[in-house]
């Protein structure tokens, strides 16, 4: 009987991989268990990776490289978190059991393991992070509802009857059931919401709405189970969206600011973080940077 791993998916491009290799880092600094990473990238930056990679001093190391099929890539506008959508078509047939995806813009700090095993209902497409729950407070012109992340307005929407009211989940970070999502052919549904895009926008009035967003939204309707919040800190880049945190946090002393609206120790607390937002941690000055930077792995061509 060959090693059972536990399955990771992490997306990047050519400007992001830094991101997916902090990644990989993190995972393996914090988990004794056997990973095994499936990177999805834009074929062009396939060589660089696997480079930028052997620089990870850990000979755990277990990954495979998948080159992002362009046909899918230009149906969700060339952007690779849309592999979200798309693990079912993309990731090797004989991987049945539960698979970790987390976007390349997050750092994990607790036992991959721990995520691996959270509860998922049997008739679930994953564990996934319910935005009412998540620690980010939301604007008025972003609430975390359907009616601002897919187009009510589409008449293949209305025949869905779905609830505007209903609170939308994150899929930047969750763990999938992908026994359910072959035998439910998620991938075909949520391809059939792209190509009726094209035609006919799924997409709401939120600013962060993205059509594979409203696919995965659509497609999943009430069959979500739900992540632990200290799984998926996200927000860290989006400082204009600072939370209003509970008195006791300044009293402590825990430097609470404007610009960074945790404190370091209390982002420290979770097990998985995420800079979901328009600043990345591998740009400069952005919040947080140096805990990104304990695992960031200097580029291979443009070292110093």
């Amino acid at each position: 009987m060959g090693r059972e791993y536990i399955e990771v998916v992490v997306p990047g491009d050519a400007s992001s991989l830094t991101g997916t290799v902090a990644v990989v880092n993190s995972v393996l600094r914090h988990t004794n268990q056997s990973v095994r990473f499936h990177l999805v990238v834009p074929h062009q930056t396939v060589t660089i990776l696997r480079q930028w990679l052997d620089g990870i001093p850990d000979s755990r190391l277990h990954y495979q490289i998948i080159a992002f099929p362009e046909r899918l890539l230009k149906l969700a506008d060339n952007d690779v978190e849309s592999a979200q959508v798309f693990l079912a078509g993309i990731l090797p047939t004989n991987i049945t059991g539960r698979v970790i995806f987390i976007n390349n813009d997050a750092l994990v700090q607790g036992d991959i393991a721990e995520l691996q095993q959270v509860p998922v209902a049997v008739h679930s497409f994953g564990a996934f992070l319910l935005d009412s729950q998540s620690e980010t407070h939301a604007d008025l012109a972003d609430k975390p509802l359907y009616s601002q992340q897919v187009n009510m307005m589409n008449r293949f929407v209305h025949k869905r009857h779905i609830k505007g009211t209903r609170v939308t989940f994150s899929g930047g970070v969750f763990v999938a059931n992908m026994k359910y999502w072959r035998h439910t052919h998620a991938h075909r549904s949520l391809v059939a919401w792209l190509n009726i895009h094209k035609r006919m926008s799924i997409v709401g009035p939120s600013p962060s709405a993205t059509a594979h967003r409203a696919a995965m939204l659509l497609t999943f309707y009430g069959r979500v189970s739900v992540l632990p919040p200290e799984w998926h800190l996200r927000g860290l880049g989006e400082c204009q969206m600072c939370p209003i945190l509970p008195p006791e946090w300044h009293l402590q002393g825990l430097g609470v600011s404007e610009a960074t609206p945790y404190s370091e120790s209390f982002v420290r607390s979770h097990k998985l973080i995420r800079w979901s937002g328009h600043l990345k941690p591998w740009m400069p000055n952005t919040p947080y940077r140096n805990l990104w930077l304990e695992y960031a792995i200097p580029d291979p061509i443009r070292k110093p």
